[in-house]
């Protein structure tokens, strides 16, 4: 496995000029690194809430930020978030301007008969930059139900417009085909999709949909092949997506993947909970697959499942590691720790290790950590700390360990 990562670590550097997503690829002497200098301390800014029908945009433009990354300054682009109000916003993260993309949000549920509620949630943004796509919720209060309506929204900063791309879909995930402008997305199981235990109605089955945002054509991407296929996830060269083989009613299902290059599809028939891709087509995972048992670590394989090895063996007994994610140019993973026992967690810690090291860095404590995410040079992580619902958006430095506040939300990703 060790020969597996060196070998994969000098993929990563030939294949480095030709990545669409990392086209802010910082570098020195010649270099590709994944630090840069530390941000300036920013006042927390505010985001104000004005209720309308529908989702509004800013009034001014949202510049895309470019520079000279190699010789200077920070990292500038956008970190769009899920704010206290339900509504997406984005931050710069050096000024601390915040811009609202919606603005009709609301995170309190309205009551009485035929009383509605837009609720804003999962951004995402393609791995240009351009589009920022967001899940939209219309909640009716009927008599004895919550009525749910969900839709997908995209939004693009240069031209200040926003617009649905799929409406009353119910969605078990979603994500940006790379390199292109293009939504792949799955669908929850039908009602008799289970027949018992384990057993499942394959005629029935749901596989990975791709809507392209502009034109609005939607096909089918992969067809399920016996099981239901949910939590598309891509390669960052999109030459491969993976996703869960639902088998069962709970929990995480089989992971599974599809390669565009050879069009075969191949399952572990096994569930790995959370995971993430490495430029070089190396996997990160945790077995976190329903609720933590307390004992879960960091692993890492090839995508034949030939290899497996731990990662986070610097993780002390009592506590578990969970939701890894590759830098961008995959030398180091972020990845989450829970300490105390699993009935009770003392805290959480944001750690981060070089792919060929068994020594952990702690960046960032607090009693929760909901999300987190890299800047597209690999020099900062953005993460959510605080409890859903009153958590903080800060920014750390990774070269030094900074940590800035911007923000008041969680769900932050980083425009590329």
């Amino acid at each position: 496995m060790k020969r597996l990562l060196l070998l994969s670590l000098t993929l990563v550097v030939l294949m480095s000029g030709c990545n669409v997503i990392t086209n802010s690829q910082a570098y020195v002497d010649g270099q590709a690194v994944d630090v840069l200098p530390t941000p300036a301390e920013v006042v927390d800014p505010v985001v104000t809430d004005s209720p309308i029908k529908e989702p509004n945009i800013a009034d001014q433009p949202i510049p895309i930020e470019t520079g000279d990354y190699q010789t200077g300054g920070f990292y500038q682009n956008w970190i769009a978030f899920q704010d206290g109000n339900s509504n997406i916003a984005l931050v710069n993260p050096v000024t601390g301007e915040i811009k609202p993309v919606t603005q009709n949000g609301s995170s309190v549920i309205a009551t009485g008969d035929g009383a509605q509620t837009i609720q804003f949630s999962k951004p995402a943004w393609s791995s240009d930059g351009e589009l920022l796509t967001f899940k939209q919720e219309l909640l009716t209060q009927e008599p004895g139900r919550l009525d749910t309506v969900t839709s997908l929204w995209v939004y693009e900063p240069a031209s200040q417009t926003s617009w649905m791309v799929l409406e009353n879909v119910t969605f078990s995930g979603y994500a940006w085909r790379p390199g292109t402008h293009a939504i792949s997305y799955t669908v929850h199981t039908e009602p008799g999709y289970f027949t018992a235990r384990g057993v499942v109605d394959a005629s029935v089955a749901h596989g990975i949909m791709l809507v392209d945002v502009k034109s609005g054509e939607i096909s089918e991407l992969v067809a399920p092949q016996g099981f239901s296929l949910v939590q598309p996830k891509w390669s960052p060269d999109g030459s491969l997506v993976s996703f869960d083989e639902v088998y069962l009613m709970e929990g995480r299902g089989n992971f599974a993947w599809y390669d565009f290059n050879t069009s075969t599809y191949h399952s572990w028939e096994k569930a790995i909970g959370i995971y993430d891709w490495s430029p070089a087509g190396i996997l990160a995972y945790d077995y976190l697959t329903y609720i933590p048992s307390g004992e879960e670590l960091i692993m890492l394989n090839d995508r034949m499942n030939t290899s497996e090895e731990l990662f986070s063996s610097a993780v002390k007994q009592g506590s578990f590691s969970f939701s890894p994610r590759f830098s961008p140019s995959g030398a180091q993973i972020a990845y989450l720790v829970g300490n105390g026992s699993i009935d009770e967690v003392t805290g959480y810690q944001l750690m981060l290790q070089a792919i060929d090291s068994s020594e952990a860095q702690m960046l960032l404590e607090g009693e929760q950590i909901e999300t987190f995410s890299w800047s597209g040079d690999g020099s900062f992580l953005a993460a959510s700390l605080g409890f859903y619902g009153s958590a903080d958006i800060v920014v750390i430095d990774v070269l030094n360990g900074t940590v800035t506040e911007v923000a008041q939300g969680w769900d932050p990703v980083w425009q590329k």
